[in-house]
C-alpha cells in the first residue's frame, strides 16, 4: 500500500506525509505526471483560492493525471480542504472548471451574523456522519469525532448521498463527501490529531 500526495503548488505537505507516516503508510510527493504510477492512492490537499490551485495543477500537467487515474484507473483519491472543493464541477470563488468527479458547487460561506460563527471558519467541530454511507463506526459512540476547519467556502452536493458527514453551524455543511473511489473532507485530518489518523486509516481500508 502506498499513498501519493499530489503536489498541487498551493500549500505546504509536509503535514500529510507525517501523518501518514504516523500511521506506517508509504508515502511520496506527486511532482510530475510520471510519478501517478508509482502509488496505488492519492491524496489531493490544498489551501488558497480556486483558480490558482487549477492553474497549478494544469501548468504541472498533473490535472489530466488526477482524471487517468481516478476515473480510468479507479485508483483511490482524497481530496482534502480546497483539494474537497476540487472535486467540485464549479465554485463561486472563481472561473474555471473544477474536476466534476462529484457533481455540485462550492458556495460562499454567509453566516447570518458573526455571532454564529466568523468567516472564514477556523477551529474545531464536531462532525455527524450519515448512517450508511461508510462511517457507522463513529455513530456508537458516546462524544462525535471533531476535526480541525479552515475554511470560507463549502461545497453544495446535486445529490446528498455523496454526503458521508456533516457539521453544523449555522445550519448543516458538508464535512466529507464519497462517491465510489472518491473522497474528499473539508476538514484537514492532518492537522486533526488521533481523529484525524482515526480518518486517514479509513479511508486507506476503504
Amino acid at each position: 500500500m502506498s499513498v501519493g500526495v499530489i503536489d498541487t503548488g498551493t500549500c505546504n505537505v509536509r503535514s500529510i506525509l507525517k501523518a501518514f507516516e504516523k500511521i506506517d503508510i508509504e508515502v511520496g510527493i506527486v511532482k510530475s505526471v510520471q510519478h501517478f504510477s508509482d502509488y496505488d492512492r492519492f491524496v489531493m490537499p490544498g489551501v488558497g483560492s480556486w483558480d490558482y490551485a487549477v492553474k497549478s495543477l494544469h501548468s504541472k500537467d498533473l490535472w489530466d493525471g488526477i482524471i487517468h487515474c481516478s476515473l480510468v484507473e479507479k485508483k483511490p483519491l482524497l481530496g482534502i480542504c480546497l483539494g474537497m472543493q476540487l472535486l467540485a464541477s464549479s465554485s463561486e470563488e472563481g472561473h474555471l472548471d473544477g474536476l466534476g468527479f462529484i457533481p455540485g458547487k462550492v458556495l460562499k460561506m454567509n453566516p447570518p451574523s458573526q455571532d454564529v460563527f466568523r468567516v472564514p471558519n477556523v477551529g474545531w467541530s464536531y462532525v455527524h456522519p450519515i448512517q450508511g454511507r461508510g462511517f457507522d463506526n463513529y455513530l456508537s459512540r458516546s462524544k462525535p469525532a471533531r476535526f480541525y476547519f479552515v475554511h470560507s467556502y463549502h461545497f453544495c452536493c446535486d445529490d446528498n448521498r455523496h454526503i458521508a458527514m456533516q457539521v453544523e453551524l449555522d445550519k448543516s455543511y458538508c464535512a466529507v463527501v464519497i462517491r465510489d473511489n472518491i473522497w474528499g473532507a473539508q476538514f484537514h485530518p492532518e492537522k486533526s490529531h488521533n481523529f484525524g489518523l482515526e480518518f486517514l486509516k479509513t479511508w486507506v481500508k476503504s
